[in-house]
């Protein structure tokens, strides 16, 4: 496949010295090709990553006023239903009956992403409202920018961010506290990339004499950008100084997209003459999935949360770690 992608590019590349305006049509053309290539990547990923976006937000039903405090610092994963699919069932997921190659390719490089494991991490700090049952709190996570590249040229990069406001109102409550219901209305704000990109250079004879140099990138670029508003009713059991179990229910709606775009660069220096070179870029572009219904389900043990959510739409889970969860 990319020995195909590259004499495609490499043939385009020669030909434009000598028919510019044909090859600009033809370059544009290509284009398009390249981004209805990729589109099977934003259309899977577009299902998931809405349910990422307002995912973490979940912490035990410990709400209170009167100047309260709770911290915390913890990490987690958004697994796709194509990866649960696969270790429940251990049937081969990639499985695109199409007659194109091509279709297939790309189909199958939709399914490959989504069942990567998706990481994110958080801080948060919630602070009590006086005279009302409520707290208000702010949430902040990062993946910091990251490359590792080869001599070549040759590329992977990744980055995320994550920015959250949540409000929590005391509905009813028995026993001090022991039992609790509480309502919450969160904004969750994500955006991040994954970026791939190939680079071969070769050495162009004619009649085994040395003419120049050919330099082939091909690149994959995945991004993605978007709001999550939740709203969840939660109830939970509080024991003082252990612990306690949490569960609900959260209904989010999504803003965002996702875009997946396929490019491909190529120079030729020649020993002799000018250099020639070609950019060509397809990018494909799809909206989160609108709404995501959730099932939630923790524990608090001392000072360890942890919690799992399950999309009753998408089939995602998401499990989050945190194992510095405090409470003033």
């Amino acid at each position: 496949m990319r020995k195909i992608l590259m004499a495609v590019f490499l043939s385009l590349g020669l030909s434009g010295a000598l028919f510019a305006d044909d090859f600009s049509d033809m370059t544009n053309q290509l284009s398009q090709v390249m981004g209805t290539a990729v589109s099977p990547i934003s259309i899977e990923m577009a299902k998931h990553m809405g349910f990422y976006t307002g995912s973490g937000n979940i912490t035990p039903v410990n709400t209170a006023g009167w100047f309260s405090l709770k911290l915390g610092a913890g990490i987690g994963l958004n697994l796709s239903s194509p990866f649960l699919n696969y270790w429940n069932t251990k049937t081969n997921p990639f499985t695109n009956t199409s007659t194109n190659p091509m279709s297939s390719l790309f189909n199958d490089a939709g399914t490959a992403i989504a069942m990567v494991p998706f990481p994110y991490d958080l801080v948060y700090a919630k602070l009590g409202i006086p005279v009302l049952p409520m707290d208000i709190g702010f949430r902040f996570g990062i993946i910091p920018p990251w490359t590792f590249s080869d001599p070549s040229g040759s590329s992977v990069s990744f980055f995320g961010l994550h920015l959250g406001a949540e409000g929590r109102y005391v509905l009813w409550e028995i026993l001090g506290g022991l039992l609790k219901v509480d309502a919450r209305l969160s904004m969750d704000y994500n955006n991040g990339y994954v970026k791939g990109s190939y680079t071969k250079i070769d050495t162009a004879y004619v009649n085994s004499v040395v003419v120049g140099t050919n330099t082939l990138t091909i690149g994959v670029d995945y991004e993605w950008g978007g709001l999550s508003v939740g709203t969840k009713l939660m109830g939970g059991l509080n024991i003082p100084f252990i612990g306690g179990i949490y569960g609900g229910l959260g209904l989010n709606v999504n803003f965002g997209a996702v875009t997946t775009t396929l490019t491909g660069t190529g120079r030729f220096s020649p020993v002799i003459g000018s250099e020639q070179s070609f950019s060509l870029s397809g990018p494909a572009s799809q909206g989160y999935n609108f709404l995501d219904l959730r099932l939630i389900g923790g524990f608090q043990l001392l000072f360890i949360n942890a919690a799992v959510e399950y999309g009753l739409l998408n089939g995602d889970l998401a499990v989050t770690i945190v194992p510095i969860s405090l409470a003033f």
